[in-house]
């Protein structure tokens, strides 16, 4: 977790929007925190509750919302790191640590994400404690390492940014069931593979890393979460608590989701239809123009008129 940390997220992101955009697109969880709603309240509430009940001196006060970078903490970083090189030094692990980080050598923003990265690293652990190697490769040997790696082995690297996802349907289980270690489809991005491709010499191996990070235990959660189909309250708090816990074993490290770049556009803020999946958002119902693009002043105005609604709504429903 030093690492989640230490990591800058705010700067990391300035190198895609700038820096007066630099939170606008900032995501602390996996699921969007509005995707689905419980007793009336939004999912990432109870995300939230069930990460600070899990470790309240670590999480005790971290924010999940968009918009705001939850976890830089580099005070926190550094004892966490603290604790951890204790731990590794008995064990006869010598520093510094060296990760390696590969990136296409011809994307001027994907190495610029990454020297930030290894910046705020090593800044705040200490390049004497952790060392960030970029890994510099060509498109083919870049994608044959990442996106298109066939097996665990192939995806030989300690850290990366070659990942992302677009929900598919209305539920949490869309965003979750990536981790699962028997069939998620981010399986081989960690270095493992699904369990139908495991062979017999790697089957032990593979379990056994499984457990330790706490895979089997995150897949648990979220199989019993999938088996509640007569409750959607109860089951997007389980889904929720299957997040937190995927969150505080720190395989993954959300940045940011998609929406937060500067944009032009006349079409009056709220009047289309919109959903987080399906074709809503591409339909012309209810959609109103106007003869000068939208202000930031306007849209924020009619934001909070919107969430104020939203919130009613939502109390006259419980």
């Amino acid at each position: 977790m030093a690492i989640q940390y230490a990591m800058d997220r705010t700067a990391y992101n300035a190198q895609a929007t700038g820096g007066a955009g630099a939170k606008r697109s900032l995501r602390n969880e996996m699921t969007p925190p509005s995707f689905v709603q419980a007793d009336g309240k939004d999912y990432g509430t109870y995300v939230q509750a069930d990460l600070r009940a899990l470790n309240p001196a670590v999480y005790g006060k971290i924010k999940m919302a968009d918009a705001q970078d939850g976890t830089y903490n580099p005070a926190l970083a550094k004892r966490l790191f603290a604790k951890a090189k204790t731990a590794l030094t008995a064990q006869g692990v010598s520093f510094p640590i060296k990760l390696d980080f590969p990136q296409g050598q011809k994307s001027e923003l994907g190495l610029n994400e990454v020297k930030s990265f290894k910046r705020s690293e090593e800044t705040t652990l200490g390049a004497k404690n952790v060392e960030i190697d970029i890994i510099e490769l060509n498109a083919d040997r870049y994608n044959a390492a990442t996106y298109a790696a066939t097996t665990g082995k192939a995806s030989d690297f300690d850290l990366s940014n070659a990942s992302g996802w677009s929900p598919d349907y209305q539920d949490p289980s869309t965003y979750l069931d990536i981790y699962k270690p028997s069939n998620g489809s981010f399986l081989i991005g960690y270095g493992l593979d699904p369990a139908s491709t495991r062979s017999q010499s790697n089957e032990a191996t593979q379990n056994s890393i499984i457990k330790e990070v706490g895979l089997d235990k995150y897949e648990s959660l979220v199989n019993a979460a999938e088996k509640i189909t007569n409750d959607d309250n109860a089951r997007y708090k389980a889904f929720a608590k299957a997040e937190a816990y995927l969150l505080s074993i720190g395989i993954m490290i959300p940045v940011n989701s998609g929406g937060g770049a500067p944009s032009v556009t006349k079409v009056q803020p709220f009047t289309t239809s919109y959903s987080w999946t399906g074709a809503a958002s591409a339909r012309l119902d209810y959609m109103k123009l106007q003869s000068k693009p939208v202000t930031t002043s306007q849209y924020n105005k009619a934001m909070a008129a919107w969430t104020k609604k939203r919130a009613d709504i939502a109390k006259n429903n419980d």
